[in-house]
Parts: C-alpha cells; structure tokens; sequence
C-alpha cells in the first residue's frame, strides 16, 4: 500500500489524521507493506505511477501489478471497505508473508528515495523488514535478479551478488 502525498496538500494531511488514526484501518494496515511517498522528494512518482493528483494510495500485489488506485480522500469507513476488497483479492500465499499489525499510532513506512547501485540494483524504499529491490518488495533470505537478500535494516540493505557484498543506502 503506497500513499502518494505532498506536504502542501490538505487532504494528505486529513488522510494521515483521519483514516491512518482510525483503530479499524491501523488493523487493517498491518496486513500490508505501507509506504508513503513525498512526491516533493521522488519527483519523478508522479509521471512513473500515473498519478492524477494528491493523495493517491495504490495498493501493489506482491508481483508489483496495481491491484485498486484510490485518488483523493476517503473517510475510515470507505477506506476500510476498500483495505477489505483489496485484501480479499490476495492470494493466501502473499498474506502468509505479510507485515505484523502495528500498534495504534505507530508509522512503520519511511519516505521512498530512489538510489542506483552497482548499475544492476535500484532500492526504492524500505518498511520494516521489507525493501523495493528493482521494483520487487523482497525480505531477508529472499533473491532478487541473482542477488541474495542478506539483510535489511532502517536505511541499508544488503546483498551477496556473484561472490560479492553490495550494501544499498537510502
């Protein structure tokens, strides 16, 4: 679940203090890899996910397709019906894979940054004890184009690729 967002924009803002504080979608939210994204920092979201404006949550299956776009505000109860729909369409094994649920109040995504590395390997952002590889959501142990995942911390994340060590940084 990715949150497109500006600081400028008002309903971003209500989105945060509305719907993300409501106890029914922060239960909800613990069976998705959130991320929000500072279009004002990765300027290039806009263009490359399509957006139409701000707030815009996509909601990615594991493979990376779209599974439901929401552009702009939604209260917590159309917004939980939404969570619901898009949780019912997952396959069992993608949320066999799934984040903890967060305490109430507890912001886990951190603000997606775009760094290249080694020329092969793209880190777009990291929640948790997940990370974007290559446009992949990929965790400790998993390979992503010949790499193994060796660990993922708050702002690193590193691989083992043909017998060598590469560290990606936020």
């Amino acid at each position: 679940m990715a949150d497109f967002y500006t600081d400028w924009c008002g309903w971003c803002k209500k989105l945060d203090s509305d719907v993300y504080e409501d106890a029914g979608v922060n239960v909800l939210a613990g069976k998705f890899i959130c991320v929000k994204v500072n279009c004002e920092v990765d300027k290039s979201a806009f263009s490359k996910y399509g957006l139409q404006g701000y707030p815009t949550v996509i909601f990615f299956g594991s493979a990376g397709n779209v599974q439901e776009t929401v552009v702009g505000y939604r209260n917590a109860q159309v917004f939980t019906t939404i969570m619901n729909k898009v949780l019912g369409k997952a396959p069992a094994a993608d949320m066999d894979r799934q984040q903890p649920a967060a305490k109430p109040g507890v912001k886990r995504a951190h603000v997606l940054k775009v760094k290249k590395a080694a020329g092969i390997f793209e880190l777009s952002g990291i929640m948790g004890s997940r990370a974007i590889i290559n446009g992949k959501v990929v965790a400790a142990g998993d390979k992503v184009d010949n790499a193994d995942v060796v660990a993922i911390t708050q702002d690193s994340v590193k691989l083992r690729y043909k017998d060598k060590d590469l560290t990606l940084k936020l």
